[in-house]
């Protein structure tokens, strides 16, 4: 290569100063530049497209996420679940109004006072046994007027009074019970008690077929249905109606109504 071709060499790019050689080295520049020119139109339009593309792919993958956290913050807490009973024993304290009715020929009526203590146990959440057991601290007094008597002309020389007591009672119960809230509970019990009852009467003919016991058989069935209300933890209070006892030879009736507490261990 002669000093004159090598002054013409420059960098990146061969020219050849022969004769007729400048419009060769200008095509030459022309062919080497023409891959890696880009038209700024069509550059500019292509930046726009990639961006809404990039855009709606993002926006698809994030709205089924979105969408989901919306839905649970919408969504109402779950209620806590309530703590199971089977296996547990409890406690009762309770007081009743013993209420008799259809006693003697008039069907009278007496009201007698009891207390008593119970034991029980879940035999699963809905279904439990119990044992209770108490005795009357009041007395109830039933009367007598004879057909035709009135009370206003001189009560005392017409009206008989039967003392009725019940110096104990034993009952058997098994029931269900139903917890409508988180709070309280519906119940209902079945089952036999064993009643002892004791009757005086200054005039034993006014109270035909009683004497010294109000009843004729002792044992019964017995039924009740209850309310409960939570206290604190495992402390209840108790609302209850049923009957005690029905002697089927004399046909009185003793309905039963309790208050009472209950503590669950």
């Amino acid at each position: 290569m002669t000093s004159r071709q090598r002054a013409g060499t420059i960098p990146g790019r061969l020219v050849i100063t022969h004769p007729g050689s400048r419009q060769r080295s200008l095509a030459t520049a022309t062919d080497d530049a023409s891959p890696h020119t880009e038209d700024p139109v069509t550059s500019r339009k292509h930046i726009p497209m990639n961006r809404a593309v990039r855009s709606t792919a993002l926006a698809v993958l994030l709205f089924p996420g979105l969408a989901l956290a919306q839905a649970q913050q919408g969504q109402a807490p779950a209620a806590p679940e309530q703590p199971s009973k089977e296996g547990l024993d409890y406690l009762l304290l309770f007081a009743t109004s013993m209420n008799y009715s259809s006693i003697g020929p008039t069907d009278a009526t007496a009201e007698s006072y009891s207390a008593g203590l119970g034991l029980g146990t879940y035999i699963t959440d809905h279904f439990k046994v119990e044992l209770r057991a108490g005795g009357e601290f009041d007395d109830g007094k039933a009367s007598y007027l004879p057909p035709g008597a009135r009370a206003e002309d001189n009560p005392e020389d017409f009206r008989a009074y039967l003392d009725v007591s019940m110096p104990y009672f034993i009952s058997w119960y098994i029931g269900g019970l139903y917890p409508w809230s988180d709070f309280s509970s519906v119940y209902g019990q079945f089952g036999f008690s064993y009643v002892r009852t004791e009757a005086e009467t200054a005039t034993p003919g006014r109270f035909e077929g009683i004497e010294g016991e109000l009843y004729e058989s002792d044992f019964s069935t017995s039924w009740l249905i209850g309310l409960d209300f939570k206290l604190i933890d495992s402390a209840y209070l108790l609302l209850e109606g049923g009957r005690l006892h029905t002697d089927t030879a004399t046909d009185i009736n003793t309905e039963q109504y309790t208050v009472g507490f209950r503590y669950e261990f």
